[in-house]
């Protein structure tokens, strides 16, 4: 997605100025799986990440699990613990990682079946 990039460019206003535009978008025609996931690289990038954005990036996740955006759920899980890790933030970042290697092992026993 074109915001995380901005984000890890160090586009920050770009970034924001894009998610603003993709929200906007989302109120005339709502994506459920879309917007979980700017919300996701909103909380763990914009938003700084710390203790109240994890419960939110927890939700949202749950949300693309319901989905079974198992793909999306593995990506945005591998930004959010190195996001985290970054900040010094170890339980979060491991919650995060932890979750990436859960949701491999989902996404390769779906293959084999």
């Amino acid at each position: 997605m074109l915001i995380r990039e901005l984000f890890k460019i160090k586009k920050k206003e770009q970034a924001l100025s894009y998610y603003q535009d993709v929200k906007e978008k989302l109120t005339a025609e709502p994506n459920r799986i879309c917007e979980a996931k700017i919300d996701i690289l909103y909380a763990i990038y914009a938003e700084g990440g710390h203790a109240e954005t994890f419960h939110l990036c927890k939700q949202h996740m749950d949300d693309l699990l319901s989905e079974k955006e198992y793909d999306s759920v593995r990506e945005l899980s591998i930004l959010a613990g190195e996001r985290y890790r970054e900040l010094e933030l170890y339980k979060e970042a491991a919650h995060f990682f932890y979750e990436a290697l859960q949701i491999e092992e989902l996404i390769k026993r779906t293959e084999v079946i």
